[in-house]
This record gives C-alpha cells, sequence and structure tokens, in this order.
C-alpha cells in the first residue's frame, strides 16, 4: 500500500541505523525491546522485535530480566504489558532450523552438547577445531580440520570421559565473535575427576561454525586421565 513508506523503514532502520558498529544485534534488540516496553503503546512492534530477539540469540531469561529492570523506570502498568506480550511471543516463537546470528548458532551447537548430540549441521565444512595439550595424553587435543575430524574428537571425548557439569555462566558477542565462559567437570576412565574452568571462542559466519578454540586447563586434565 505504501512502498516508499516501506522502502523509508527498511533503509534506514534495518540498512543503516542496525548496521551501525559499536553494538552486536543482541544489544540492539535488547534496547529495542525497553524502548518499545517503556513506550507502553508499541505492542505489535514490541512482539515483532521479542521474536527478532530470540532470533539472534537472546534467551527468555535475559529478555524477562529486562522487563524486569522496566518497571523501576517506565512503571508497572508498561512492564506488565511488556511481560503479556513476551508471553505471547514465547508460546508462538518456532526457532529456525538452522539460525543465522552467530550467538543463536552457538547457544544452539552447545544445548545440542548438552544433550548429547552433536549439531554437525552447525558446522562450517572446513571448520577449524583446536583444543590445547598434549595429543599422546590426552587423544583428542590438537588441531584437526573438517566435520569429520570434530566427529572423530566426540567419539573420543564419548569414549574417555563421563560428563558430570556443563555451565556456560557468561556470553559475550562481538561481530561474527562468540565467547562462552563456564565451568565443567568429568569423570575419566582413569576413575579421576576433574573440574575447572573454561572459555570457549567460535567464530561463526553465515550460520556456521567456522573456527573453536578452548582455553581450559590442559595440564590438570591431562593429569586427571592418567591412571593412578
Amino acid at each position: 500500500m505504501a512502498p516508499d513508506f516501506a522502502r523509508q523503514i527498511i533503509e534506514f532502520g534495518f540498512g543503516e541505523v542496525y548496521n551501525r558498529p559499536g553494538l552486536s544485534l543482541r544489544q540492539r534488540e535488547l534496547a529495542t525491546i525497553a524502548a518499545l516496553a517503556a513506550i507502553g503503546h508499541a505492542q505489535p512492534q514490541l512482539k515483532v522485535h521479542l521474536h527478532a530477539a530470540l532470533n539472534v540469540g537472546l534467551s527468555r531469561e535475559e529478555i524477562l530480566e529486562t522487563l524486569q529492570q522496566l518497571c523501576l523506570y517506565a512503571g508497572f502498568p508498561a512492564a506488565l504489558n511488556a511481560l503479556f506480550a513476551a508471553r505471547d511471543v514465547f508460546r508462538e516463537h518456532v526457532p529456525a532450523a538452522v539460525p543465522l546470528a552467530p550467538m543463536a548458532v552457538v547457544r544452539c551447537f552447545l544445548q545440542g552438547l548438552q544433550q548429547g548430540v552433536l549439531r554437525e549441521e552447525l558446522l562450517g565444512e572446513a571448520v577449524e577445531w583446536h583444543i590445547p595439550g598434549d595429543p599422546a595424553r590426552v587423544p583428542w587435543a590438537g588441531q584437526r580440520k573438517g566435520r569429520a575430524a570434530v566427529r572423530e574428537v566426540f567419539a573420543l571425548i564419548v569414549a574417555e570421559a563421563e560428563p558430570l557439569c556443563f555451565e556456560p555462566l557468561r556470553w559475550l558477542d562481538a561481530e561474527n565473535e562468540v565467547l562462552v565462559r563456564g565451568r565443567f567437570a568429568y569423570r575419566y576412565r582413569s576413575g579421576k575427576e576433574y573440574q575447572g574452568d573454561f572459555v570457549m571462542r567460535f567464530d561463526v559466519a553465515d550460520g556456521l561454525i567456522r573456527r573453536y578454540e578452548i582455553f581450559e586447563d590442559s595440564w590438570a586434565i591431562a593429569e586427571a586421565m592418567q591412571a593412578a
């Protein structure tokens, strides 16, 4: 009905503002949700951006916490209206089969690992995989390339280690880079257990993980894998 109006919205809003450096898509959607919720009379637009926020990797918990914060500055009525909109969106939202936003890709990949599933469709054909350590002591350590090599890595881990805990605690993203900080614990065939902190780094482009590396206490892991 109004093609010029639609073009202006897309070219300026999404073509210029959303493409500016300095903020990630997740940060922009969070700011947009807060602004639309504070206005209090933009429910259709708020629902659109709630869907968008989920699509770019924001969790329901992050969205709800933002709306909780909102009640202090925009008032309880505006916050409640936004909560009702979020409830509707959470019920009807269908995640994309293959997400494109880097944070959403990484979240999807790690959720699969927590369920014991390797989401190979989220890996690039020539994905580079780096785990520090001596392959002679930790079979899955070293540099590998390609989906088949990554599949081998996880087969080795499953054969040697029983997962006890995996907790991503902090998520950071910047353009095509995603960092995940957390804690994990394993029991190895040696009978020993290891628990410690990790930082995972993912490079993501066009909806696929292109490079992965982990920073962990590789010496302590190697020691835990050795029989007494």
